[in-house]
């Protein structure tokens, strides 16, 4: 369930970025954050010349990202947007941030039960080897 609001807020981030000639990537390493771009594809290059707030380059990006003091963003290389997208963007984030730490700490639970659990419930099973023979020493008749 988790998972499905997981990427229900990314599909939303993806139709954002869409509208606005961008493309995203979700970081999960430390720190957890998204890298916005500007769309590389021919119509996003062609659409971002008609943009207000300027042209943004190959190599521009917003990072947001998720430290101890909470929400950080950077611009590098000239990226430009106006200060609603900005505002939005880092509301979606935001919320796609403490989605992640939702499912991560719910499926690393669930791993770690599964690790604890014995292979089957109200079984016991005792090595045994080739040499071990329960009828070693009796007699047939």
């Amino acid at each position: 369930m988790e998972k499905d609001k997981l990427d229900t807020l990314c599909q939303k981030l993806e139709n954002t970025c869409e509208e606005n000639h961008l493309s995203y990537k979700l970081v999960t390493r430390d720190p957890i954050g998204i890298v916005i771009r500007p769309d590389m594809t021919m119509e996003g290059q062609i659409t971002m010349l008609d943009n207000p707030t300027g042209y943004n380059g190959k190599d521009s990006s917003l990072t947001i990202f998720f430290a101890d003091a909470g929400v950080e963003y950077k611009f590098t290389g000239g990226f430009s947007i106006s200060k609603q997208l900005l505002n939005k963007l880092l509301n979606m984030a935001q919320k796609i941030h403490y989605m992640y730490l939702w499912v991560f700490f719910r499926d690393e639970m669930e791993r770690r039960k599964q690790a604890a659990k014995p292979a089957s419930a109200g079984e016991v099973e005792f090595p045994t080897t080739e040499d071990d023979d329960p009828f070693d020493g009796v007699d047939e008749e």
